[in-house]
């Protein structure tokens, strides 16, 4: 299953194209609040280093949030715009469970958290058992 998968939903802008489980290619952008600029020039140049179209995509993934709104609005909208142009799904991921899903180590609890400006923060609570890792709790 090929997956062009996309986060906007911090300053770094994201793409990356996985197939089978496997990054195939990904791009971070950290140029600040350029999203809107760059989130499309990079799906084209992962889907040109892989060698690949639209058409050839089975599913698209975008954070859904939290973030920033502005961000999470320009990221969601180009994969929505994408799914719909190519007849493809689209699947909406929480922002912190990619952050806790990337989290090594053994069993135990993990705290996701991702800046919320003003002195505050997003964040929720998850369980790691093997290689399973489920929220424990509300975002």
């Amino acid at each position: 299953m090929r997956v062009l998968a996309m986060d906007t939903a911090t300053e770094i802008c994201s793409v990356a194209l996985l197939e089978d489980e496997l990054v195939r290619a990904q791009v971070n952008l950290a140029l600040g609040n350029t999203h809107a600029k760059v989130l499309m020039p990079a799906v084209d140049s992962v889907l040109t280093l892989c060698g690949l179209t639209l058409a050839e995509l089975d599913v698209f993934a975008v954070t859904r949030g939290p973030g920033s709104f502005t961000g999470l609005r320009i990221g969601i909208s180009a994969a929505k715009g994408l799914a719909l142009a190519s007849g493809k799904p689209l699947v909406g991921i929480s922002s912190l469970d990619t952050l806790a899903h990337q989290c090594p180590g053994g069993d135990g609890l993990i705290c996701a958290m991702l800046d919320a400006r003003r002195r505050q923060v997003y964040w929720a609570l998850y369980r790691r058992r093997g290689a399973e890792v489920t929220r424990d709790g509300p975002e």
